[in-house]
């Protein structure tokens, strides 16, 4: 990074601890590095995220809403789309969870109004982010909603299950990429959709089976986002 920039080492680890130590021109050229939108920089945009990757994001300490970075993603984008990711446990996740109320959280996937995607996760792998029974992500999230002043309808909150492989993929954490997180989106919408129909509707048995094959989805799915 300081060779891209073309500074020393010090300069970068006062930069990383929050002191001011590079001017706007070396920030416009480590700016994509960092996910970072140079519009941003010359205060063109209120959103401060650019990335056609993946924005992997670590978040220390046991409360979501104490997190910084859901706070700058819901204060400064426009508009935001969350899932919640159900993993598929192995059998030592399923034996250690027995007894315990609700479904665990194991990542959360966002999507900003310019596209960029999000892949949010404890820095410790094996913590959830929120358990289903407990509250919400939206609920847990409400209180930095307000600090920032949004609406509600500015923000969408969606429960998905994940596969086996992406469930590893995530744990493992360097090899998940967008395309993996991407798809999610398209299908947690069918899957709110579907549960909305199913609501308002008397479908039959069949007409869900139906349904869920048209769309890939399983019965778990459906339940889990019928449940959340």
């Amino acid at each position: 990074m300081a060779t891209l920039v073309g500074v020393d080492r010090s300069a970068i680890s006062k930069f990383e601890s929050g002191i001011p130590a590079l001017d706007k021109e070396k920030l416009l050229r480590i700016a994509p590095e960092l996910s970072i939108d140079q519009d941003f920089i010359l205060g063109r945009s209120l959103n401060p995220f650019q990335s056609k990757n993946l924005i992997r994001v670590l978040i220390p300490g046991l409360i979501v809403s104490d997190s910084s970075f859901f706070y700058l993603l819901i204060s400064n984008a426009a508009k935001v789309e969350f899932i919640s990711l159900v993993p598929e446990l192995n059998i030592i996740e399923a034996i250690a969870n027995l007894g315990l109320p609700g479904i665990p959280i194991s990542a959360v996937a966002a999507k900003d109004e310019k596209g960029n995607i999000f892949l949010i996760r404890k820095k410790l792998k094996t913590d959830y982010i929120v358990r289903t029974n407990e509250v919400s992500l939206e609920n847990k999230l409400s209180k930095l909603l307000y600090l920032a002043g949004k609406d509600k309808g500015q923000m969408t909150f969606k429960t998905l299950p994940i596969r086996e492989e992406l469930t590893k993929k995530i744990k493992e954490w360097q090899k998940v990429e967008k395309e993996d997180i991407a798809p999610l989106f398209d299908k947690a919408r069918v899957v709110s959709e579907l549960v909305e129909m199913f609501r308002h509707t008397q479908a039959t048995p069949q007409e869900v089976e139906e349904a869920l094959r048209e769309y890939r989805l399983s019965k778990k799915q459906l339940k889990i986002a019928r449940n959340k």
